[in-house]
């Protein structure tokens, strides 16, 4: 999750704010795909900066496992399986994933885009392992 924008911590809220105005400032944000238009400046950087993010973290192999997992997420969410096991499953793959991403990311925004200058991959924090505890059907 997001915690600086320009080197200050920030709430997530003021941080989607300040950003959407920054980005929108420079002429970035406006989405077109087919039929669907619209004015995304955050979501747009937030979503590049991520993606760089991820890939500096998790090296090519999972990029190309998460980029076919989000396109069979999509799918079955499509085909109406919100509440299939499939999608319990490929949501766990994502939560376990994103525990490795956590850096930075630089970025430069200029007429109307932005380019990303620099990733910086952190260490994950220590993963405590989860145990579980049996119930009295369990023997």
């Amino acid at each position: 999750m997001p915690v600086r924008l320009n080197g200050v911590a920030l709430p997530l809220y003021e941080l989607v704010i300040n950003l959407d105005t920054l980005a929108a400032a420079h002429g970035i944000g406006h989405v077109s795909a087919g039929t669907l238009h619209g004015y995304a400046p955050a979501s747009l950087v937030l979503h590049a900066a991520h993606r760089a993010l991820a890939q500096a973290a998790y090296g090519d192999a999972l990029v190309r496992e998460a980029a076919e997992a989000t396109v069979a997420w999509t799918r079955l969410v499509e085909q109406g399986g919100w509440f299939s096991p499939e999608r319990a499953t490929l949501d766990a793959f994502f939560a376990g994933a994103q525990q490795c991403v956590h850096g930075s990311v630089r970025l430069r925004f200029s007429r109307g885009t932005f380019d990303i200058l620099s990733t910086e991959s952190a260490p994950a924090p220590a993963i405590v392992p989860v145990r579980a505890v049996p119930t009295s059907a369990q023997h």
